[in-house]
């Protein structure tokens, strides 16, 4: 298998090439980082514990967590009548005008390598995407992305904020001694979304076309399969 660190840095510009990655930088710096880095301290401070994020990755279950403060379009019950963290939410929420389904922090724990993949949530083709705005980080953790049928590593810089398409191919590596800590805020699209990014260009319609056509019917036939043998 070819060492991961062969993989070429994709440093992408504020035009980019979302169309291509799935990953486009809204701010080079987060206006509201303070706040975000703030919410963090309240929740950890509550005593919240970081849980596993999918019972489909098991063999994440240690390295690839979370803490959630918003989770199927509410906020916890534990974090409700926390007055700051209401404030605290609003303020940050501002930025992106939308139905909110989760406002969660993901921690990438040292040494995780979260393989390449695709997700059906926070799928731009099913009207959700995911903003990424990174907390704790450092030079050594990289999202893993591709582009024209090569492998990048990509540096999710702390304060920026970034989007993420998760129909395109990502996965985490944390190539560091220390833990990463985004937050990620999934939204349903809308006018005022679709205008923070650029505009649809022949890339997305190839996407839309190989995702529908291509890679659903090889994902439909995987799980056929599965259940016969």
């Amino acid at each position: 298998m070819k060492y991961i660190l062969d993989d070429k840095l994709y440093k992408p510009s504020l035009k980019g090439e979302f169309y291509k990655t799935g990953v486009y930088p809204l701010q080079n710096q987060f206006k509201n980082f303070s706040e975000c880095k703030e919410l963090l301290e309240l929740v950890e401070k509550e005593q919240r514990e970081y849980t596993q994020i999918s019972k489909d990755l098991k063999s994440y279950s240690k390295s690839w967590k979370h803490v959630p403060v918003i989770e199927n379009y509410k906020l916890l019950d534990q974090l409700s009548t926390n007055t700051n963290c209401n404030l605290l939410v609003d303020i940050i929420l501002r930025n992106f005008p939308s139905r909110i389904k989760t406002l969660t922090f993901y921690k990438a724990k040292k040494g995780l390598l979260l393989h390449r993949h695709r997700d059906m949530s926070g799928n731009l083709l099913f009207g959700k995407l995911r903003i990424h705005i990174p907390i704790i980080t450092n030079p050594d953790c990289y999202y893993l992305i591709s582009k024209d049928g090569s492998d990048y590593l990509f540096h999710a810089w702390v304060k920026g904020c970034f989007v993420l398409d998760t129909g395109y191919i990502h996965g985490v590596w944390n190539n560091s001694q220390h833990d990463r800590v985004h937050l990620m805020i999934e939204l349903h699209m809308n006018r005022d979304i679709w205008q923070m990014l650029p505009r649809k260009n022949i890339n997305w319609y190839l996407h839309l076309l190989n995702f529908i056509f291509i890679l659903v019917p090889i994902g439909m036939a995987k799980r056929f399969y599965k259940k016969i043998f």
